[in-house]
């Protein structure tokens, strides 16, 4: 083995009595084991919502095509798969397609009353939330009804959300791009 000259030796040797090299590599070690502990949460997080069923299945009606000034139903469909109550908080229409190439729905039609009753906020400048605020049981199917009229013709998109209590899922149900056509 090679012996090095006693300034090099000095030089590369750890130096325990130097309180600022010490404070540095303990600062790079902790960062180091922080930033791994953080992302093993998220990946963990990310794996174990991704491997739990949806809690909500659904499916949605609305015509294809109606008559301007005839009145329609959109019926939104909601079953709970799990075995355990979701409760449903909102239900948000919107036009978030991205990007957005047909008018809003609510540009061509209005909303006359809702199955139940909800009230409702403009949650942003084209986007209406419904506070459902219900219980699924498992097992369980509900129906929300929106009862509207036609009220100016042309092709026309939609965006439903549908927001869950449960923090393990982003939401519980999605449609995108639901169109209906209004003629005159």
């Amino acid at each position: 083995m090679a012996n090095l000259d006693p300034q090099a030796e000095k030089e590369t040797a750890y130096d325990k009595n130097n309180p600022k090299k010490n404070l540095w590599i303990w600062g790079c070690g902790g960062s180091i084991v922080a930033v791994c502990v953080v992302l093993g949460l998220a990946l963990g997080f990310l794996f174990y919502t991704s491997a739990q069923p949806p809690l909500l299945d659904g499916k949605y009606s609305i015509p294809t095509t109606v008559k301007q000034g005839d009145n329609f139903d959109f019926v939104i469909t909601m079953t709970n798969p799990t075995t355990k109550t979701v409760f449903v908080k909102h239900i948000v229409l919107s036009d978030t397609t991205a990007p957005q190439t047909l008018p809003y729905i609510l540009d061509g039609a209005i909303i006359l009353s809702t199955e139940p009753e909800m009230n409702y906020e403009i949650y942003d400048t084209n986007s209406f939330q419904y506070a459902y605020f219900q219980d699924i049981d498992p097992g369980e199917t509900q129906t929300v009804t929106f009862h509207m009229q036609a009220k100016k013709e042309g092709v026309f998109s939609e965006d439903v959300s549908v927001y869950t209590d449960n923090l393990l899922h982003a939401d519980g149900l999605y449609f995108y791009a639901i169109k209906i056509e209004i003629t005159p």
